[in-house]
């Protein structure tokens, strides 16, 4: 609250995350939408902030770890694991952000561009830059099958595959 400019960005993003008006009052940032006003107290901010990281495939440092309660819960988890510990290593192997990610979608994918990119939640995000990935991958390996005389080693996966089979 000391510093105008933090909380003016401050709102605005989370006016844009939320997609709802963000606004201070007194001392209270307040956020209004179709169901009403809220104040954003610790407990929603702690709320809102688990979702943040979650859409992002981020670990916060203080999350309890989950039980499931079933073998079928365990294996959803363990799936859903290895998916983000597969982004996590890639970006951090490639050092790419967000900001790359954005790019490439709106580079070389067949019907978004840099101005319909936002219109994607960062989950759609994240699928459309895996299924270019695959894709590309196909193609490359695809292009060096007249010239190996053992295809096996080439691990040739049709680009048309569900993105789980692939992990």
């Amino acid at each position: 609250m000391q510093d105008p400019t933090i909380m003016v960005s401050f709102t605005e993003s989370l006016s844009t995350f939320l997609k709802s008006e963000v606004f201070i009052y007194e001392e209270d940032v307040v956020i209004k939408n179709d169901q009403g006003s809220f104040i954003l107290n610790s407990v929603l901010f702690e709320e809102v902030k688990a979702v943040i990281f979650r859409q992002n495939f981020l670990k916060d440092s203080k999350s309890s770890s989950f039980k499931p309660a079933n073998s079928k819960a365990k294996q959803l988890m363990d799936k859903l694991q290895k998916v983000k510990a597969k982004i996590q290593k890639q970006n951090n192997e490639e050092q790419l952000g967000l900001k790359d990610i954005i790019s490439i979608v709106s580079a070389y994918s067949t019907d978004i561009n840099i101005l319909t990119v936002w219109n994607l939640t960062v989950c759609q995000l994240y699928e459309t830059y895996t299924r270019l990935i695959i894709w590309d991958e196909y193609h490359n390996k695809f292009t060096l099958l007249p010239h190996t005389s053992d295809t096996s080693s080439l691990d040739l996966k049709h680009w048309a595959t569900n993105i789980n089979k692939t992990n």
